[in-house]
């Protein structure tokens, strides 16, 4: 009865195997290995911009990653059916014959045979499979077959024997990548005969096997790398001491970029504090904004460069994220602009700045009069 038992528990286990689809990778899937070590998959949609990629996520979304963030990019071919492939197998499993099992099969077609075992001193385990491919692609394999299993001793006449029905499993165990496509599962109910006394007679008893076994497929498609684009350095300007271009030089090799409007005071309606200084590491920076303390419906605005990149916004405690780049020939000042007191006075806002790893947290306060601002300059 126990043995019945713990054949049906096993076998429930082993449900979601056997019923596991590859839809999801009907079609190549990329994978984009980032410099701070995250991973995305999905598929890349464009990579002739010179600036980054632009990718479709697992999820549905399309994001654009600059190349200079990347490491590398791996893409994965779709799974294909391999039902009629021919091909050798081996492997090392643990289980039913011998405890610790070498393992060595050819399938022609959809057919094949295996042999298991191992043989010590005094001791042979052996068993062999014929099996029948029910399903076949790169990514997992199921089958049925018949097993014959034998235990002998040395200096015994007649030695222990078993047949019975099997499952066998081979592919990936829920995308756990150590193991790759190889995982290897068996089980089956057999019955013994013979003169067993030293392994426990003969009856029905379960048999398990598990294990890593690769299928050595021809032709099989394999993962593939793609170079990261790297484009050539735009040329230095002739007449700048900077070897970089500089968009305000009218003989440099790039389209000079327009010098943004400085809105004035007047146009503000209100006064702009002196604006306080901070050096940051890279021109491209991301900037965040919430309110300081308990939300009281604040309502801001902000400018930069002439431009508003933030407008009307009702502060809360939730961070509103801003990716800015500062230009070389501007003052690269933010301004916060207060529309209202809120429930008290003044307007009050957290501004948190990243500049790659580096974050620092300032405080601006504005009312409807005086409005307080920042100014960024890149480190040399």
């Amino acid at each position: 009865m126990k043995n019945q038992l713990f054949t049906l528990l096993f076998f429930l286990g082993c449900l979601p195997l056997i019923f596991a689809q590859d839809d999801y990778f009907s079609t190549t899937t990329d994978y984009v290995f980032r410099r701070d070590g995250k991973v995305l998959r999905g598929q890349i949609l464009n990579m002739t911009n010179k600036e980054g990629l632009t990718m479709k996520t697992m999820l549905g979304a399309e994001v654009f990653f600059p190349y200079k963030e990347i490491r590398k990019i791996i893409r994965k071919p779709a799974v294909q059916n391999i039902i009629d492939k021919s091909y050798l197998e081996l492997g090392l499993t643990y289980g039913t014959p011998a405890g610790l099992n070498m393992v060595v099969g050819y399938w022609h077609g959809r057919t094949g045979v295996r042999l298991s075992g191992m043989v010590y001193s005094g001791f042979t385990a052996l068993q062999l499979h014929l099996g029948l491919k029910l399903s076949e692609t790169t990514r997992r394999r199921h089958s049925i077959g018949l097993s014959f299993g034998n235990y002998s001793f040395k200096g015994q006449q007649e030695g222990f024997h078993y047949i019975g029905p099997v499952y066998n499993y081979t592919g990936a165990p829920f995308n756990i990548k150590i193991l790759h496509n190889s995982w290897f599962v068996e089980i089956g109910y057999v019955y013994g005969f013979g003169s067993g006394d030293e392994i426990g007679g003969g009856g029905s008893f379960p048999i398990v096997q598990t294990g890593f076994v690769h299928r050595f497929v021809p032709n099989a498609p394999r993962n593939e790398r793609l170079p990261v684009p790297k484009f050539p350095a735009p040329e230095p300007c002739p007449t700048c001491p900077d070897p970089e271009p500089c968009p305000a030089c009218p003989e440099c090799p790039v389209v000079a970029a327009p010098i943004p409007k400085k809105v004035s005071e007047a146009e503000l309606g209100r006064k702009v504090n002196t604006p306080e200084n901070i050096l940051v590491n890279q021109s491209e920076i991301v900037m965040s904004i919430r309110d300081n303390g308990i939300p009281d419906n604040d309502e801001v605005s902000l400018l930069f460069n002439g431009e508003w990149i933030l407008e009307h916004h009702i502060l809360t405690k939730k961070e509103k994220e801003i990716p800015i780049k500062l230009l070389p020939n501007a003052e690269n000042i933010l301004v916060l602009v207060a529309h209202n007191m809120g429930e008290r006075s003044p307007n009050t806002s957290v501004i948190t700045i990243k500049d790659g790893r580096r974050k620092r947290t300032i405080v601006l306060n504005a009312d409807l009069d005086v409005s307080e601002s920042v100014q960024f300059k890149v480190k040399n």
